[in-house]
């Protein structure tokens, strides 16, 4: 058993090797966040991946669905008005529904645009604010 009276003092570490410490422990913190937040970005990518297949997969049957469709159109009008007309009437189908519907994904995006503007601009308007309240303005 060691004599306690014989125990040589502690050496409190010095200010140079306790910032040297502090330097390792940011440096290892930083790295740390980083490898976190590669692997969060990493997850998210790959299942963004995964939902995109499925939305372009039903996206390829919707528009085979679509074809038949048209193709089924076609074939029942061929019968009032000829194949030259029934194939115009068909197509002149096909345009307006992918007109309007292009139409309502361009709309939807210049609002999601638009949002995103205001709430940066809401963003930088709040961190001015905040600025000069730290300033004392």
């Amino acid at each position: 058993m060691p004599d306690p009276l014989n125990t040589p003092p502690r050496t409190r570490p010095s200010l140079f090797e306790l910032l040297l410490r502090l330097v390792d422990d940011i440096v290892l913190l930083v790295r740390s966040e980083f490898r976190l937040a590669w692997g969060e970005i990493r997850a998210s990518l790959a299942e963004a991946a995964g939902n995109l297949a499925l939305v372009v997969v039903g996206a390829m049957l919707i528009g085979l669905s679509l074809m038949f469709l048209l193709a089924g159109l076609l074939v029942w009008l061929a019968s009032f008005v000829g194949v030259v007309a029934a194939a115009l009437i068909a197509a002149a189908v096909a345009i307006i529904f992918g007109g309007l519907t292009l139409n309502a994904g361009l709309q939807r995006l210049r609002i999601a645009e638009h949002a995103r503007r205001s709430d940066a601009a809401n963003l930088e308007r709040s961190d001015a604010g905040a600025t000069r309240r730290a300033k004392g303005d």
